[in-house]
């Protein structure tokens, strides 16, 4: 247990807890697919109106009163549209799993077997006793139980001002009944 007096989860409690609970990795986010995304982007208001504008020349050139390249301009137009903002968000969707794939390999400490070890976040489970230090990434919501720390909670309440997080006792909690 060393300096910290802490032994932590055994090793089959840690099993026993992640069948119970579940992993601590966050399932992948569903993604669309690239034609879903292409049919997402013409159904683009801008996009719709260049298509109305396209049937209507259409129209006017089968009648005479158009030419016939006029809607093939227009056609070009709305098919580059639609595909280079489709690779866009294809592309941004890709750069963003790869972060999140880069993001869950962070380690973390924990006590385990008595014994401190690192281990990659999606590995906590539920009653993993995590050393914290300055800089840390908290890899699960949790409860102080000794010591405190200063807590950037600015990507979840968008306050900029940290927060202290103390030791959390049971005993002084009161409960008022009426």
């Amino acid at each position: 247990m060393g300096r910290f007096n802490v032994a932590g989860l055994t090793s089959t409690d840690a099993a026993a807890s992640r069948k119970r609970h579940g992993s601590n990795a966050l399932p992948p986010p569903q993604g669309e697919t690239f034609l879903q995304k292409l049919w997402a982007n013409f159904n683009d208001p801008l996009i719709r109106i260049l298509c109305v504008g396209l049937v209507v020349i259409v129209v006017l050139a089968l009648f005479g009163y158009a030419q016939w390249y006029e809607s093939v301009g227009i056609a070009v137009a709305v098919t580059i549209a639609t595909v280079v903002s489709t690779v866009a968000d294809w592309k941004n969707e890709s750069s963003f799993r790869q972060l999140q794939a880069q993001a869950s390999k962070t380690n973390t400490r924990v006590f385990r077997d008595g014994i401190l070890m690192e281990i990659a976040i999606d590995d906590v489970v539920v009653g993993d006793c995590v050393l914290l230090a300055a800089g840390d990434v908290i890899p699960a919501d949790g409860v102080v139980t000794h010591g405190s720390i200063d807590v950037d909670q600015s990507t979840l309440t968008g306050e900029a001002a940290s927060m202290k997080k103390v030791p959390f006792s049971f005993s002084t909690t009161t409960t008022t009944t009426t």
